[in-house]
């Protein structure tokens, strides 16, 4: 789940940065439509994917996680922190029929990483083979 979230999150980005959607959390971030790249590559990322950063850890997490209850512990933040994010987006409530595909996936991803992060710390193996 986590490497799709990876995907979904990549794609998303490129249409974001296309499409000049910069982040706008909560009516906090006040994005520039003008440099959504730069702004999606150092930490505030975009209307309908997480930053750059943030992408490339959750890749690295996920080949960690197997071996190591720290990375899952850090992927299920990132789930639950990842769907705050998708949710606190205005662009979420109010999206493009382009758009509404890739948010709504995101929101799913996120929502299976968190949850099954979850399962897999509170010891239900059958979780671990699907978190990464």
């Amino acid at each position: 789940m986590t490497l799709l979230a990876v995907a979904t999150s990549a794609v998303a980005a490129v249409v974001a940065i296309d499409r000049g959607l910069p982040a706008d959390f909560a009516g906090i971030l006040d994005g520039d439509s003008a440099n959504v790249l730069g702004e999606f590559l150092l930490w505030r990322g975009t209307a309908i994917a997480p930053p750059f950063p943030l992408i490339v850890a959750m890749a690295v997490l996920a080949f960690l996680a197997p071996q190591h209850r720290l990375a899952t512990g850090l992927l299920t933040a990132i789930g639950a922190g990842g769907v705050v994010g998708y949710l606190g987006e205005p662009q979420t409530w109010d999206a493009h029929p382009l758009y509404t595909p890739l948010v709504m996936l995101g929101i799913a991803l996120f929502t299976s990483v968190a949850v099954l992060g979850a399962r897999e710390l509170r010891g239900d193996y059958a979780a671990r083979t699907v978190v990464a």
